[in-house]
């Protein structure tokens, strides 16, 4: 049946999160649709789409049917216990549309393995968006998945039909896709296929081009821990894609046996028998190293890596930074400038601008104020000042401040704990400059979706 292919096709889509769109909503924000009665609404996901707040995108394949055998995927072409499942343009375009005038969806998501070919996959997709928006008049948000390889016109046509694109770079090198992707190639058919895209997208952003692109945006995920790569590989891979290649924004998947247990690869860790898979902490450790970058003003040459070229499990990124750069804090909270606020731990891009909101009226005078506005105040307590004075939690949680306080020399937080010898800097490591040196093209004029409240300004990507 029809919906048993569809159902089975959006449930094969669940392990690609190239898009904001796998949380399950929070109080005052919308989730997952759950819908018993409706199989489908188990692949249905909230997204922040730019323009038209959060959507509800279905998630689906084209395909499921692959000629790859990528180690971390779970319809490689080695295993051969999978159902595999196709859908013509047709039949998928007008499930989805049914879907749409049932009230369940505003936006899809669309991917597929790479079937016959990679033109070929690529060309059935860009079938589906082109009956979609010039039959159906379908309006809304299509999200396309690039297949590395395919031929450089049907890139164009994507970017005519969709409103994002993505090209899945999956490993930071091409030694480490070897490991993983055997048949894919970084420099021939990833990298091409990101650096089309992004000509397109700036073609567009300056107004040169007669072509009719629609996109405005394409994303990119990485595979973590199944090839031997360090943090430190990513972050360098992440910089380059947002500085030459006019990315939006990376993902991060953390690698997890369990997709493919029977695939093997180059990579001796991962093949052993007591590999599981990466932690999950670690993938969390890079999306907050990402949102230091797009979304608090710092550079890829700050960001802190242990003797491994991993970020510090611990504790998170930018107190990691703030161990190594004691001698800018205390920051008095009542005068530093937003960039100072955003850089105090427990200090967010939401809260800082609050807080900036706030001092116009009045003084900040105490934590519980700066709890109110949103910082997380355990965290920054030991890092800021206010009015003069350092303002501290004990260990029963009861406020207090300490007056007139004033820090040792060579250590000024409050928390006896100094950053270890191993860590490094990315700046120390790969001899780049500690400061901002490049632009972020494809994030300039973007928002990064924080905006918790209607009073609340949108952040945008620094």
């Amino acid at each position: 049946m029809l919906s048993n292919k569809v159902e089975k096709l959006a449930e094969s889509a669940r392990y690609d999160v190239c898009m904001s769109s796998c949380s399950t909503g929070s109080a005052g924000r919308p989730g997952r649709i759950r819908k018993p009665e409706n199989p489908l609404s188990e692949w249905i996901y909230p997204a922040s789409v730019p323009g038209q707040g959060t959507v509800h995108i279905l998630k689906i394949l084209q395909s499921n049917s692959c000629r790859n055998n990528c180690s971390y995927c779970k319809f490689s072409a080695s295993r051969d216990d999978e159902n595999r499942v196709s859908l013509s343009p047709g039949e998928l375009a007008g499930s989805f549309i049914k879907m749409v005038r049932q009230g369940l969806v505003e936006g899809l998501f669309l991917s597929s393995g790479v079937c016959r070919s990679p033109s070929f996959a690529m060309e059935e997709m860009i079938k589906t968006a082109d009956i979609l928006r010039n039959h159906f008049r379908f309006g809304g948000y299509i999200h396309l998945k690039i297949i590395p390889g395919c031929a450089e016109h049907l890139i164009d046509a994507a970017a005519s039909f969709a409103d994002r694109l993505s090209v899945n770079i999956e490993a930071p090198s091409a030694r480490h896709l070897s490991f993983i992707a055997p048949e894919k190639k970084l420099s021939t058919d990833i990298l091409p296929a990101a650096k089309r895209t992004a000509a397109l997208l700036r073609a567009k952003k300056n107004g040169y081009t007669d072509k009719a692109i629609r996109a405005s945006s394409q994303t990119t995920q990485y595979v973590v821990g199944a090839a031997g790569e360090s943090d430190l590989d990513i972050m360098t891979s992440v910089d380059m894609l947002y500085s030459d290649y006019f990315m939006f924004r990376a993902y991060f998947s953390a690698y997890q046996q369990r997709y493919n247990p029977a695939a093997k690869s180059n990579n001796p860790k991962k093949d052993s028998p007591g590999f599981e898979g990466s932690p999950l902490l670690r993938e969390h450790r890079l999306y907050q190293s990402d949102f230091l970058l797009r979304a608090y003003g710092f550079s890829f040459p700050e960001l802190v890596f242990d003797s491994m070229g991993n970020i510090p499990m611990e504790t998170d990124p930018k107190t990691a930074w703030a161990l190594m750069n004691p001698g800018i804090f205390p920051v008095e909270v009542n005068t530093a400038p937003f960039a100072e606020l955003i850089r105090v731990p427990g200090i967010g891009p939401v809260s800082a601008e609050r807080i900036v909101r706030i001092r116009r009226r009045e003084k900040l005078n105490d934590i519980e104020e700066l709890k109110a506005a949103g910082a997380w105040s355990r965290r920054a307590a030991g890092w800021i000042e206010l009015n003069g004075q350092t303002p501290y939690i004990s260990d029963e949680g009861s406020k207090k401040h300490s007056k007139n306080v004033h820090f040792i020399p060579g250590q000024k937080w409050l928390f006896e704990e100094l950053a270890p010898d191993g860590w490094k800097t990315a700046g120390q490591s790969t001899g780049k400059a500690s400061l901002r040196n490049k632009s972020y093209p494809g994030q300039t004029g973007k928002w990064v979706n924080y905006q918790f409240n209607k009073s609340d300004r949108k952040i945008w990507c620094r």
